[in-house]
């Protein structure tokens, strides 16, 4: 049932066919590029501005966040490689 619903929204005109996949990568892949945005930002803010500060705290906050986001990713890349390795042992009667 959910599969079906979600197979309609994925070819309906208004996702533009990009699965739901895309639609939670895109921000994931946003987030990784933030820390770069915002070193660029650093680089071209003299040491002597007000907002150097500002700056170089959001830097390291987002480095956080998107180090963050990209080990939850990993665990979740490694915990499915377990289920498919294990559901393959199964299949083969090992375990």
């Amino acid at each position: 049932m959910f599969r079906e619903y979600l197979r309609r929204l994925e070819t309906d005109k208004i996702c533009q066919n990009l699965s739901m996949q895309s639609f939670l990568l895109l921000p994931m892949q946003r987030i990784t590029r933030l820390p770069l945005l915002i070193l660029a930002i650093l680089n071209r803010t003299p040491l002597d501005h007000p907002d150097h500060d500002i700056v170089e705290n959001t830097l390291r906050s987002v480095q956080t966040v998107s180090l963050m986001c990209t080990l939850v990713h990993h665990v979740y890349v490694c915990g499915c490689l377990l289920s498919h390795w294990n559901t393959g042992l199964a299949t083969c009667g090992i375990i």
